[in-house]
């Protein structure tokens, strides 16, 4: 049944008001600042790093090619390559070649840290094992390059990110829904 126009007034004055709890109104601002901080802000940093320019920022010279041993990955894992130089021995991930004689550098490239480069040629690059004690210096290329690395922001930091801001804003909007259950009920 519906109300006539002159019981209008009345039937929205006897409606009931709820106020926004202030449980819904923390939840609904958290929700919005974890949106924005923790799944745009790192989202936006994986564009401008996948759109940026590889390049080697830090260089120094691991000696020459020697020989390398490889070793099969586990389950999960990937395969090790223990690369002998002159002056050494270096362990990469993956499996690495080159001719014997050839210059190798280890460079540390702006978006994914610590390499076993063929000098002149990133398209050789394998990602070291472990750190590197030698000695490295700044490139040319350091110079016009954002080292997303060295501010921390390598791509298993940002994922990191994303993942805990994805779960931070699901805990969030399920505060939010709990808070708007009331309202929806009454």
């Amino acid at each position: 049944m519906t109300a006539s126009p002159e019981q209008m007034p009345d039937a929205i004055a006897a409606a009931p008001t709820h106020k926004a709890s202030k449980y819904w109104e923390i939840f609904s601002v958290v929700f919005v600042l974890v949106l924005v901080l923790g799944v745009a802000a790192p989202i936006a940093l994986l564009i401008w790093q996948s759109a940026a320019t590889t390049a080697a920022v830090r260089s120094g010279s691991a000696g020459a090619f020697v020989s390398a041993t490889a070793s099969q990955g586990g389950f999960l894992s990937t395969p090790l390559t223990n690369v002998q130089t002159t002056l050494g021995s270096v362990v990469v991930q993956g499996t690495f070649s080159a001719p014997r004689g050839r210059a190798l550098a280890v460079e540390e490239l702006n978006k994914t840290g610590l390499h076993l480069c063929a000098v002149g040629d990133l398209e050789t690059c394998l990602p070291l094992a472990g750190q590197w004690a030698g000695e490295l210096t700044a490139t040319p290329q350091a110079a016009g390059a954002f080292d997303f690395v060295g501010h921390g922001l390598s791509r298993d930091n940002l994922d990191r990110w994303l993942g805990a801001g994805l779960m931070v804003a699901f805990i969030a909007l399920l505060g939010v829904i709990a808070g708007a259950v009331p309202r929806i009920l009454a």
